[in-house]
């Protein structure tokens, strides 16, 4: 199953947060996606939007997409993104094993869907 791309656009608000934790959440489903990797990547999300709050980088947008092989979500700011927290960093790549890439204007984790 191929689905893409999904997205949304929020301000660097912790009120949104929610909205985007909400998205995932319900963007998964849809997609049929176990509740590990709708839990795991909804996490993940969260912790790196928390950092563009803070930093009040924004607006952010997240983008999903999904083909036969991986589950990819990237989440991008206005401009160059900050430098990411050694402890978020490691976190993320916990919970996303498959991959996390840190741009300079993108943020993309990758879940192997095989």
């Amino acid at each position: 199953m191929t689905s893409g791309p999904l997205q949304l656009r929020i301000t660097a608000e912790a009120s949104n947060l929610a909205v985007a934790r909400t998205f995932i959440g319900t963007a998964l489903r849809v997609l049929e996606q176990p509740e590990s990797i709708i839990d795991d990547l909804r996490l993940a999300v969260s912790e790196l939007l928390t950092v563009l709050v803070k930093e009040n980088q924004g607006p952010i947008e997240l983008e999903l997409t999904m083909n036969e092989h991986d589950l990819r979500t990237a989440i991008s700011g206005p401009t160059t993104l900050p430098p990411l927290p050694a402890d978020i960093t490691k976190m993320v790549g916990m919970l996303a094993p498959d991959g996390l890439e840190l741009g300079d204007s993108s943020w993309v984790i990758r879940v192997s869907r095989e």
